[in-house]
């Protein structure tokens, strides 16, 4: 059973931060995880390999960076695997 103080992992960071209303753009991710951009660039493609579906906002937008936001997350017995 987990601990209820457990630090969440930097995965969970991330998605956190993808969740909420306005997403999160890379230099965010990056400054709540310690990681470097191309570390956070990584865990976007493995979260869409996990069936994370992400909308980027502001790509086009002159002096805004790229934010990005989860906007479907991967059925239960997808991430569950299966055990046979």
């Amino acid at each position: 059973m987990p601990k209820s103080n457990a630090k969440p992992s930097k995965r969970d960071i991330v998605v956190k931060a993808l969740r909420s209303k306005h997403g999160a753009s890379v230099e965010k991710i990056c400054g709540l995880t310690e990681w470097k951009e191309h570390s956070v660039r990584a865990e976007l493609s493995r979260l869409r390999k996990a069936g994370f579906s992400f909308e980027r906002l502001h790509a086009n937008r002159v002096g805004l960076a790229a934010t990005y936001r989860i906007t479907a997350e991967p059925s239960m017995a997808m991430t569950a695997g299966s055990s046979s």
